[in-house]
Order: structure tokens, then sequence, then C-alpha cells
């Protein structure tokens, strides 16, 4: 998955990817707690228009998630992971975001046998 889990440094490989009109599979998982926390929305919105090689997989994961809803609900897990890498040949993953979530994700990978060579972490303090 060139791709992953997070947004900003993602969100701006999304970008350089689409603006190079590279020809990579790029998924982004990434998981909120409501619609109305989805960082860069609209943007990532549009670079799926732009980029037909990137697909964003939301998940939402708090109490009061709309009926209107139509992503996945819940933290990342191997189904997402799964939906994320279906089709994918060889898929090196990237996660990012708060240190729990992202030794969460760590622990999943691990789990589904992905080797460490494809793997890269980024971990953000401070929320």
């Amino acid at each position: 998955m060139a791709g992953g889990i997070g947004v900003t440094p993602l969100k701006g490989m999304a970008e350089y990817a689409s603006d190079r009109s590279l020809p990579i599979e790029v998924r982004l998982v990434y998981s909120n707690s409501s619609e109305e926390e989805i960082a860069y929305r609209g943007d990532l919105e549009e670079l799926e228009r732009r980029n037909q090689h990137l697909r964003v997989i939301h998940t939402l994961t708090g109490d009061d998630i709309t009926k209107g809803w139509k992503g996945f609900v819940g933290r990342i897990g191997v189904k997402h992971l799964r939906e994320a890498t279906r089709g994918l040949n060889q898929p090196v993953f990237y996660a990012s975001g708060k240190p729990g979530m992202v030794a969460s994700v760590l622990n999943i990978l691990a789990e589904m046998d992905v080797p460490d060579a494809d793997i890269r972490a980024e971990f953000f303090r401070g929320y």
C-alpha cells in the first residue's frame, strides 16, 4: 500500500503522486472520531477525483456516527488493511499518527505477517 494510515505526511504523499501523475496505487486508511473531525476531507476527495490510483478509506470510531455514514466504523483493524491492500502486489505500509494508534497498527501488521522491510512508521507526540 503506497499510502497508509495517518494524514498530514500521507496527504502530502498523495498530493505528490497526483501532481506527478505517478502510476502507483496509493491507499490511505484514515481514522477519525466523527465526520466533522476529518481534516482535509475536501482536499482528499479532490485528490481522489484527480487521481485514479488514489483511494481514501475512512473509518469512524465515535459514539455519534450518523446513519448516513457509508464508510467503515471502528478502530483500524485487519478488515481495513485487507480492504486497503486488496488487489495490490507487495504493498508498503506507512503508519503515522498518535503513538498508541501507530503501535496498534504495527501489531496488526505483525499479525498479518507483513515483513518489517515493508513497514514505515511515524509517531506524532503531543496530541
